[in-house]
């Protein structure tokens, strides 16, 4: 995932920690977006990515 404002990317990674464990309670793509839309520097502005990366032909 990646979030950009007037700046360029300000976050880059992982939506949350494991959607099938919502018990990790990590959701750093809406902490991030809410970080932008408050007008306040991205707090975690990366985090690892888990699963496949896009195939381009």
């Amino acid at each position: 995932m990646f979030v950009t404002d007037a700046t360029g990317v300000v976050y880059r990674g992982a939506p949350d920690a494991d959607h099938g464990d919502p018990s990790l309670r990590a959701s750093w793509l809406r902490e991030a977006l809410d970080d932008v839309l408050a007008g306040r520097p991205v707090a975690r502005a990366e985090t690892e990515p888990k699963g496949c990366s896009i195939k381009w032909k």
